[in-house]
């Protein structure tokens, strides 16, 4: 399950501390062991091994799956979608109304086609097409399902779909598409850091980064306060990740 989960709670800021450079220890969240090195890319269609914490891992801190699972539980949970149904032909998600880029606009099922067919992991083993419709849901209106199916001739293996379902996360189509389009192919876009103000759809924004630390910072108007945790924000304000020279 996502980070976040656990973080939810209340917290304030001190505006001394910010002052001087320091963040304020009763919001900062300090954790290590998931970056080794210098930051490299914050590039969410870079292959997993050049990518930085926490676009790197299991993290949903910036970019988010459609479903989780819930370790504590054994349950799967609702993300940027739901699952609707799964069976040996098709996994069908709907997705999240309320999900929004931190730049405003809807995620669609426009970001997830881009990411299931451009993305740095390759699906077509496992999936074979995915279908879109937009039905009817009390009571968020029209939402639109995604319909992943099963790639029968290959590897034939609903389970590895769900592994994919919250393996991948979602990105920006509305991005990452015209940046595509202007450098002329996706090994260039690659090539960019996006490490200056992503466009991203989970609670923590991108702050800082540097050789000897990564700061992320909450996003209060992050879609999923509402949506997912009646209106409360992560209790940290600030993740750092100190990166130590060695053991």
């Amino acid at each position: 399950s996502s980070i976040t989960g656990a973080l939810f709670g209340c917290g304030s800021s001190s505006q001394d501390e910010l002052a001087s450079g320091s963040l304020p220890r009763q919001e900062t969240l300090y954790l290590s062991g998931q970056q080794n090195d210098a930051p490299g890319t914050f590039n969410p269609l870079a292959e997993s091994w050049m990518t930085t914490w926490p676009v790197s891992g299991r993290f949903n801190l910036m970019y988010e799956p459609l479903l989780t699972y819930n370790s504590l539980t054994g349950e799967i949970e609702s993300l940027l979608g739901s699952l609707v149904s799964k069976n040996n032909d098709s996994i069908v998600v709907d997705l999240n109304p309320a999900a929004k880029w931190s730049d405003g606009e809807k995620v669609t099922s426009r970001d997830v086609k881009f990411i299931y067919t451009m993305g740095s992991i390759n699906t077509s083993e496992q999936i074979s097409a995915i279908h879109v419709d937009t039905v009817k849901s009390e009571p968020a209106g029209e939402v639109e399902r995604v319909a992943f199916l099963i790639n029968k001739k290959q590897r034939n293996n609903p389970l590895s779909v769900m592994d994919l379902l919250q393996a991948i996360r979602i990105v920006p189509a509305h991005v990452f598409e015209p940046l595509i389009e202007k450098l002329g192919s996706k090994d260039e876009v690659k090539k960019l850091p996006m490490d200056q103000n992503p466009v991203v759809s989970g609670p923590y924004a991108l702050r800082s980064a540097d050789p000897n630390k990564i700061i992320l910072e909450r996003r209060d108007d992050y879609w999923g306060n509402a949506a997912l945790h009646n209106g409360q924000l992560p209790a940290p304000k600030y993740i750092v990740h100190p990166i130590y020279k060695n053991n």
